[in-house]
């Protein structure tokens, strides 16, 4: 219908706005100035007649998992060796699983050696995650081992934002250099408006939209 053909056009046009200086679906920090924040959670931006809020949660969480992913799959991920080991007591099956997957867990980028009976001792983990995060990426891995055992893909876009706990929280209070720092390498992910749960990451708040709550026009 007529109808449905002019709207399609007015998504259209709305799209290639947003996206006018990223043709490739990415973020570019062209044009866009760094207003502040806002509840520890949220970075003001502003570019032409819209303001932004970016989450910065969702944002650091998209990049870390995209950076992970990436090394992951070209075997390539960079483990920090720990000074002070990691031991994790196990039950009698999980220990198991984790004698017969050594290998698996090297390719997740863990070192990882048995140490007595029903223990574990982790020498290495990702460097780009934290201790405390690392830990429970471990028990991940050792909870979906029998459907990663057939495939590396099967649990590995779960398991891999599940780990991204690693990631700047809301009510984190960051510094403008940090927020230039996050901006920049938002530029470098594939798909930065959304999370790896599928959360916006950033959301427009347009010009037209504030003067309406403010009754400048109807």
């Amino acid at each position: 219908s007529k109808f449905t053909k002019e709207i399609g056009k007015i998504e259209d046009n709305i799209q290639e706005q947003f996206f006018e200086e990223t043709p490739s679906n990415k973020f570019s920090l062209a044009g866009y100035n760094v207003i502040g924040t806002i509840f520890d959670t949220y970075i003001i931006l502003s570019k032409g007649n819209s303001m932004y809020l970016l989450d910065q949660h969702a944002a650091h969480e998209k990049i870390l998992y995209e950076r992970y992913m990436d090394k992951f799959y070209k075997s390539s991920i960079n483990m920090q060796m720990l000074l002070d080991p990691i031991v994790l007591e196990l039950s009698n099956i999980d220990m198991l699983h984790v004698e017969n997957n050594l290998d698996l867990f090297m390719k997740f980028g863990f070192e990882i050696e048995i140490f007595g009976d029903n223990h574990i001792m982790v020498r290495g983990v990702p460097n780009i995650f934290g201790t405390a995060q690392s830990e429970k990426f471990i028990f991940q891995i050792i909870d979906n081992i029998g459907d990663l055992e057939s495939s590396y893909d099967l649990k590995m876009d779960k398991i891999a934002s599940m780990s991204c706990r690693a990631a700047i929280k809301a009510n984190d209070k960051i510094h403008f250099d940090e927020i230039h720092s996050l901006l920049s390498k938002m530029e470098k992910c594939e798909n930065p408006f959304t999370c790896p749960h599928g959360r916006p990451t950033i959301v427009e708040i347009t010009k037209t939209e504030i003067e309406k709550m403010f009754k400048r026009i109807m």
